[in-house]
C-alpha cells in the first residue's frame, strides 16, 4: 500500500510539476541533454572506486590475519599501526568500496579510513582523481545550462523580431486607414473604409517562424539536390572522356558531339 501511494505521489509530481515551474523544466532539460555525460562520470566513479577499493583491501589485510573465532580480519599485535590488535576498518571487498565511493566523491564520513602507509597513498590518489570528477560533473552541467540558455535567448529573439515585424505591418495598415479617412472630398463619393485586420500576435510569430524554418529546409533540399546534380555531371564528363586525363581540344570536342555522329570515321 505505501509503494502504490509512492508511485501515485511521484506520477502527480510528474505531471503537474514540469507544468508550473519553469524551473524544473530547465532543470529536466539539462538533465536530458548532458545524459550521457553523466552517464559516463557515473561509470568511471564506479569503475575507479570498485579498482582502488580491492587495492586497499589487500593492502590493508596484508599486515592482519583472518580470526576464525571473531569471523573478522585483525590487525597483528607485533604491528607498529596504530590499530595494532584491533579489527581493521576494511573487513570485505563492498566495505572497501564503499571507503572508495565516500572518499571519491569528496564526501569524507571518516568512518572507515586505511592505517598503513600504502592504503594512505591509495586514499590520497583517489582523493585527487575526486576533484577531478567533481570538477567535470560542474563542468559537465554549467555546459549543458550554458547551451540550453543560449537556445532560449535566440528563441526569445526571434519571437521578438516576428513581434516587431507583425506591430509595424499593423501600424502601416492603420496609418494607410487614416491618411484615407483624413481629408474627403465633399463631392466625391465616400470610399469604403477598409476593415481593420486583427490578428493574434503569438499566433502570427508561430506561423512566421514555420515559414522560415520551412524556407531553410527547402533551401538546404535544393542544396542536396544541386550537390547530386553536380556529381551526376563530373560522373558523365568522366564517361564520355574515357575515363583519363582531360585535354582542351577533348573539351572543345565534347560541346559538340551533339552536332556530329559518334562512329563517324572522320577526325
Amino acid at each position: 500500500l505505501f509503494l502504490m501511494k509512492s508511485v501515485r505521489v511521484v506520477k502527480l509530481l510528474v505531471l503537474v510539476v514540469p507544468a508550473r515551474c519553469v524551473g524544473f523544466s530547465s532543470q529536466r532539460s539539462i538533465l536530458c541533454k548532458s545524459a550521457a555525460d553523466l552517464a559516463y562520470l557515473l561509470i568511471v566513479i564506479l569503475v575507479v572506486a570498485a579498482i582502488a577499493a580491492c587495492f586497499a583491501f589487500f593492502l590493508e589485510t596484508g599486515d592482519a590475519t583472518f580470526d576464525v573465532a571473531a569471523g573478522a580480519w585483525v590487525r597483528r599485535p607485533g604491528s607498529s599501526l596504530a590499530d595494532a590488535g584491533k579489527a581493521i576498518p576494511f573487513q570485505s571487498v563492498p566495505d572497501a568500496v564503499w571507503w572508495g565511493l565516500v572518499t571519491l566523491c569528496t564526501v569524507g564520513y571518516g568512518d572507515v579510513v586505511p592505517h598503513t602507509y600504502a592504503g594512505r597513498g591509495v586514499a590520497a590518489f583517489l582523493m585527487f582523481v575526486g576533484l577531478v570528477v567533481v570538477s567535470s560533473l560542474f563542468s559537465t552541467l554549467s555546459m549543458s545550462f550554458s547551451a540550453i540558455d543560449a537556445e532560449r535567448q535566440a528563441l526569445k529573439a526571434r519571437h521578438e523580431a516576428c513581434r516587431a515585424f507583425y506591430l509595424g505591418v499593423k501600424r502601416w495598415i492603420g496609418e494607410d486607414a487614416d491618411a484615407d479617412g483624413a481629408s474627403p472630398s465633399p463631392t466625391a463619393p465616400t470610399p469604403p473604409r477598409k476593415r481593420r485586420i486583427t490578428v493574434d500576435e503569438d499566433e502570427l510569430a508561430r506561423v512566421l517562424e514555420a515559414h522560415e524554418r520551412a524556407v531553410e529546409e527547402k533551401l538546404h533540399a535544393v542544396g542536396r539536390r544541386l550537390a547530386a546534380l553536380e556529381a551526376e555531371n563530373r560522373r558523365l564528363l568522366a564517361e564520355l572522356s574515357g575515363g583519363g586525363p582531360r585535354t582542351p581540344p577533348e573539351c572543345g570536342r565534347e560541346r559538340d558531339i551533339g552536332n556530329r555522329p559518334l562512329l563517324s570515321g572522320g577526325p
